[in-house]
């Protein structure tokens, strides 16, 4: 297993464990990113998934007084890779290494379940 089919496989044990909030469409940007997910204000990290044909998970997770969205990439299909990315309300964007979803989860108080 490599580097980010650990981190995917991660990703999904924290997602399934979370509680989930409703979706909202506003949270996309058009080009695949949820932007507006980042004005979203949690005490305690949540699950949310899109209602697009896709179905792509993500997470809000609450780090201080910003909020970062780990979310998939691309709905998982054998002829892509497994890809996370991120939104935040600090600069943060882009694909996520598995050292920083292992960071995110540590500053949302995840560290104990999962890593």
């Amino acid at each position: 297993m490599n580097d980010n089919e650990r981190a995917f496989e991660k990703f999904e044990n924290v997602w399934k464990s979370l509680d989930e909030i409703p979706f909202e469409r506003e949270w996309r940007n058009g080009t695949g990113y949820y932007n507006g997910a980042v004005n979203v204000y949690t005490e305690k990290p949540v699950r949310f998934q899109d209602e697009e044909p896709n179905s792509r998970r993500g997470i809000i997770l609450p780090i201080g007084k910003e909020t970062v969205v780990v979310f998939e990439r691309y709905t998982y299909r054998p002829d892509i890779d497994k890809v996370l990315v991120t939104n935040a309300s600090v600069a943060m964007d882009g694909q996520l290494e598995p050292q920083t979803l292992n960071l995110l989860l540590q500053l949302a108080g995840l560290t104990g379940l999962y890593l």
